[in-house]
């Protein structure tokens, strides 16, 4: 999957002036033309999937953020637990003596 992202904006690019081209031809553009046209199609396809690549990275970033966060009922708190003990556990360096 990682491959395919990463060579998307090429493949975009080539299909779609591969088509551009294939279609001028039918038509019978001039040969001025039909290179015109077939590096707009790369060119504009290309960005295209740039823009699908940088996009597909960040969803993917995002959902590896999300797995890797903690659950939230990790950090709840169960009922009758005293406070000295919840803040033992938060500061445990942090012990007060009595003098």
């Amino acid at each position: 999957m990682v491959a395919l992202v990463q060579a998307l904006p090429t493949l975009l690019a080539s299909l779609a002036a591969l088509a551009v081209g294939v279609a001028s031809l039918a038509v019978g553009v001039s040969l001025g033309v039909f290179l015109t046209r077939v590096v707009s199609a790369f060119a504009v396809f290309w960005a295209l999937g740039a823009v699908m690549r940088v996009l597909l990275a960040d969803a993917a970033q995002v959902a590896e953020q999300k797995s890797s966060a903690p659950s939230p009922g990790a950090m709840a708190i169960e009922p009758g637990t005293p406070v000295a003990q919840l803040l033992d556990e938060e500061h445990p360096q942090q012990q007060t003596h009595a003098t």
